[in-house]
């Protein structure tokens, strides 16, 4: 009985121990703005602006000796094995100022023909050679004359994953790990938290550069990009120098049902389609799996051959067209060893377009010298992987992780080259039936794997938030890693794993913004704070029919603020977003109010002085407030919102 007793003065304790902490947060805010009314502190300085906090982006061209991070020396066309190239084809860029005339003299003078030009990377040329000329040949004629900024082989690039003979599973241990064969709980990029935040947008497009895409698998179908500028009546309805391509394009035309190039970009080998259902399986639909971004539009860009290789011309011409349809990411799940100025110079251009790379870091390469599929580890900066390596700001690189958050066995790394990891072992996903009538598979491992689920995440962040640019995005991924344990935390640029909640969150935008109270002629206002990286909240408000204005900068973790700067009778409208050195969440709802009368001091006197109420002759309230006034509404609003998140009993 006594026990019982204790126990009930005990949670009466606690409830008036959490009423009093109540009251006091309540008369320090009161206080606060007794203090503030006479002008702006330095906390609060309204020129503070939500574009003060936006990093700007870098635009600078690295120079031609600097096309790769790291510690990496090129080699000499001479030191080059012919298999890493297209013989008898050569990529040829001229200088600015140089005439179709006299190009068109340089290479009559060497004996070759133009194949194809790019509109992406001004004056870039593919051309094929007399054959009595072998490519290294050419490339020195080529470079001895003025006219011509550069000249390189195509050179072949190769998708890059992994395949082990690992049983089926279908559990998506990278969007939730719960302990999965043998892995360690909680070794994942909490998709499944960050769905609470968005679950995508449509109008974010991710080009899949890769075999294709099944646009007919059940689990992608909804998500796969439409070009509603063209139709199928064989024409370039939208000029864009394609015809009929209203789902993408096949760039190599090499398999057995779709032997040419065309606008038919399916997949007969399943590497596309399993990069794309990770980066956008359609989500809560009972069937097959699950993306990370659950809506959006995937492009398919058919760059890769049925045995996973590719050229630069193919790689290029895949960039070019991403760009100039509208892709905001391209997803690169290849990889070459050979540096190319030409992708380098596409890559740049589609920098310059606000468009986002994010590619594979490679699958080792000490016994691979071409396509950074070897069967060791590899460190990029040494030996590096394209498009990986290219010292280009619009380029994430994505190493591969496994099930306990180490580095998978297989993966490349690089302190300087590599920029995060990624799941990238095991991973559960779409693939197309057209072989074996099966459309699920979940042993599929390589850093082709990893690739897309960064992919995936700046698809959700860019839908989230739509005006970031790339670079915001990168630094959304690469500030909320969670860090890998030694010694893989020194082993990338940013020595973690891509944790999507983190992301996502980071700059959540504030919700459910209300008036509470109108006491005294000021307006009370409360919000739930949900960003969880912020330096602070950026309050904006409107006075009747004016634009809005920046009006405070508040602390972070702020729910409440009180408006004393009020005229009684007229109306105002209030919104808050979050902010960091990264940038600005979205808008929070509005609130709107027209201020009440104040109340008048009670007959007598005023009651024992303090903030007191009063109305000067133009109606505004004054410079002082009413602690008794408005200390009661307030406390009850938040004793309220206390026993809502369960803080008192």
């Amino acid at each position: 009985m006594n026990r019982c007793l204790d126990n009930n003065d005990r949670i009466r304790s606690l409830q008036s121990l959490g009423l009093m902490r109540a009251i006091a947060v309540v008369l320090l805010l009161v206080v606060a703005s007794c203090g503030e009314q006479g002008g702006k502190t330095a906390g609060n300085n309204s020129n503070t602006t939500a574009s003060a906090v936006r990093p700007a982006a870098k635009t600078q061209e690295a120079s031609n000796g600097s096309l790769t991070k790291g510690k990496y020396t090129p080699k000499a066309i001479a030191d080059i094995d012919k298999s890493a190239y297209k013989e008898g084809q050569l990529l040829v860029r001229f200088k600015d100022g140089v005439s179709s005339t006299r190009s068109l003299a340089v290479h009559r003078g060497i004996g070759a023909k133009v194949l194809k030009t790019y509109t992406m990377v001004k004056n870039l040329e593919l051309v094929t050679l007399p054959e009595s000329l072998s490519v290294k040949d050419a490339v020195s004629q080529y470079t001895q004359n003025t006219d011509v900024q550069y000249a390189e082989p195509n050179y072949y690039a190769k998708g890059l994953d992994v395949f082990p003979n690992d049983p089926y599973f279908s559990m998506q241990w990278a969007l939730y790990n719960n302990g999965y064969k043998n892995g360690t709980p909680g070794a994942d990029i909490k998709a499944y938290k960050a769905w609470d935040v968005t679950k995508g947008d449509k109008n974010v497009i991710v080009a899949v550069l890769d075999t294709g895409v099944d646009y007919n698998h059940p689990d992608l179908a909804t998500n796969i990009w439409i070009n509603t500028r063209e139709t199928i009546d064989g024409l370039d309805n939208d000029n864009n120098g394609y015809i009929d391509d209203i789902r993408g394009w096949d760039f190599v035309g090499d398999d057995p049902v779709h032997p040419a190039q065309s606008n038919n970009p399916m997949d007969v080998v399943g590497h596309g389609t399993h990069v794309s259902g990770t980066i956008g399986a359609v989500g809560n639909n009972s069937t097959g799996v699950a993306g990370i971004s659950w809506d959006v539009s995937i492009m398919p860009v058919k760059i890769l051959t049925v045995d996973l290789k590719t050229t630069m011309d193919a790689l290029i011409s895949g960039i070019q067209y991403a760009t100039r349809n509208g892709a905001k990411i391209m997803n690169a799940s290849l990889g070459w060893k050979n540096t190319s100025q030409a992708v380098y110079d596409a890559i740049a251009s589609a920098r310059d377009a606000g468009v986002l790379l994010v590619a594979a870091a490679g699958n080792g390469g000490s016994s691979d010298n071409i396509y950074c599929n070897g069967s060791l580890q590899n460190d990029n900066d040494l030996s590096p992987c394209y498009p990986a390596s290219y010292n280009l700001e619009n380029i994430i690189s994505v190493a591969a992780s496994d099930q306990n958050d180490m580095l998978a066995s297989f993966s490349n790394y690089g302190v300087i080259s590599v920029d995060v990891s990624a799941p990238g072992v095991d991973i559960c996903s779409t693939i197309t039936g057209y072989n074996s009538g099966t459309i699920y598979n979940c042993n599929y491992s390589g850093t082709s794997m990893s690739a897309p689920h960064v992919s995936g995440l700046a698809a959700l962040l860019w839908a989230y938030y739509p005006n970031f640019t790339y670079t915001q995005i990168i630094q959304m991924i690469e500030s909320y890693v969670d860090p890998m344990a030694s010694p893989y935390n020194v082993m990338t640029k940013t020595g973690g794993r891509i944790n999507a909640w983190k992301s996502l969150s980071a700059l959540w935008a504030p919700a459910e913004v209300k008036v509470v109270n109108t006491t005294a002629g000021n307006v009370i206002l409360n919000w739930i704070d949900r960003a969880t990286a912020e330096s602070g909240l950026l309050l904006y408000r409107r006075v009747g029919n004016t634009p809005y204005a920046q009006y405070k900068t508040l602390p972070p973790n702020t729910q409440i603020f009180a408006d004393t700067d009020t005229t009684t009778g007229q109306s105002y409208a209030y919104t808050l977003v979050a902010y960091n050195a990264i940038g600005v969440s979205p808008l929070s709802n509005e609130a709107t109010v027209t201020v009440a009368a104040a109340t008048p001091p009670p007959s007598g006197g005023g009651g024992g002085g303090g903030c007191t109420v009063a109305s000067n002759s133009s109606g505004k309230a004054s410079t002082t407030t009413d602690i008794l006034a408005i200390l009661l509404p307030i406390a009850i609003a938040i004793l309220i919102r206390l026993r809502r998140f369960g803080r008192i009993s």
